[in-house]
């Protein structure tokens, strides 16, 4: 039977709204580990992972060890951050976890035009975010991203510091002062998450963790040169970098 003009009209409309509802193609850029950038921009941001706001630029938290730390004052050395070649050999770096000695402290293993040197004052009471001049260069092909945590430099207000942190710290009825003031210097280094490989001017962000800061460190028995140790580890290992 051949259907009736309103038929017609109907199974058309049906018709339109089955296409309007069919789920959109999925993208086919590809997607790569390893771009090939000509120009970069830089984000340094900060987590609180579970630290909160007492008053003004104060911070609480607890750690894995059942410490309650309430800081008053805290800030890092950012030296240099950094796109690292695909063509560079970063194998013994790895496996060294990429610490950078108190005597070298301030000079890269690397020289890239990507690479942005600051050291400059990273505060994270309060922890806020910076977004850095951007960078252009020849085209190249980048496999890593390296940030590195350094002591400041001479006739600074933070000459021989790469992390500064004051507070105090309670567990189980006991109390103490936090008093970091180190010098130790570490990196860290990452594989790059995949990206549309047709973007050649990229953004990323490195990010830092606040409330991860004091994991693992015993203020009761631990010396000075263990709890600074400790946060610059733990300031490192719990880097995270995306693209913005």
């Amino acid at each position: 039977m051949v259907p009736t003009r309103g038929w017609a009209r109907l199974i058309a409309l049906l018709g339109v709204a089955l296409i309007g509802c069919s789920a959109p193609p999925e993208s086919t850029a590809a997607r790569t580990t390893t771009p090939t950038l000509s120009a970069m921009e830089w984000t340094l941001d900060w987590r609180l992972d579970g630290a909160t706001p007492v008053t003004g630029d104060r911070w609480m938290l607890t750690t894995d060890l059942g410490y309650e730390v309430i800081l008053d004052a805290g800030f890092i050395v950012t030296s240099l951050v950094s796109l690292v070649p695909c063509d560079t050999d970063t194998g013994l770096a790895r496996a060294l976890n990429w610490v950078i000695s108190v005597a070298r402290a301030g000079h890269t293993p690397l020289d890239d035009p990507s690479l942005v040197e600051l050291q400059a004052k990273e505060s994270f009471t309060p922890a806020g975010s910076a977004t850095l001049p951007g960078t252009a260069f020849a085209p190249t092909a980048y496999c890593s991203v390296y940030w590195l945590t350094a002591r400041g430099a001479p006739d600074t207000d933070a000459a021989n510091t790469s992390l500064h942190a004051r507070g105090e710290w309670r567990r189980d009825g006991e109390t103490g002062t936090v008093a970091i003031d180190t010098n130790f210097a570490r990196a860290m280094i990452d594989d790059l998450p995949p990206i549309d490989a047709e973007v050649h001017s990229a953004h990323g962000v490195v990010t830092r963790s606040v409330g991860s800061l004091f994991d693992g460190i015993d203020f009761e028995t631990d010396n000075e040169y263990a709890v600074g140790w400790g946060a610059i580890k733990n300031l490192t290992n719990q880097a995270t970098f995306r693209w913005k």
